[in-house]
């Protein structure tokens, strides 16, 4: 997939995204809402490939877990997730923009 492919990819999830944040909480997340998301994901995924190292303990299905959250963390993912960059919008590349 091209970046303009990806792009409009990423801005259309975030649409499918704002529109259930109105739907259940009444508006969409903040810059500084998406902010906190993105920097939990990156610390689960950080956890995630500290347990795959034995550095950190895990109770859970590793493998699949560490594959899902790669799919949904920017410049990591990989097939139709690849694009799933959650921070366009704050002005650069990064996610589903507005």
């Amino acid at each position: 997939m091209d970046f303009t492919a990806a792009t409009a990819s990423a801005r259309h999830i975030r649409e499918l995204y704002k529109q259930l944040e109105e739907r259940l909480h009444g508006s969409a997340w903040t810059p500084q809402e998406l902010m906190l998301g993105y920097l939990y994901d990156i610390g689960e995924l950080g956890r995630l490939v500290m347990a795959a190292e034995d550095r950190w303990l895990y109770k859970g299905d590793l493998p699949r877990e560490l594959e899902d959250k790669l799919s949904e963390c920017p410049a990591t993912g990989t097939g139709r997730q690849a694009v799933r960059v959650p921070l366009v919008g704050f002005g650069s590349c990064r996610s589903l923009g507005r």
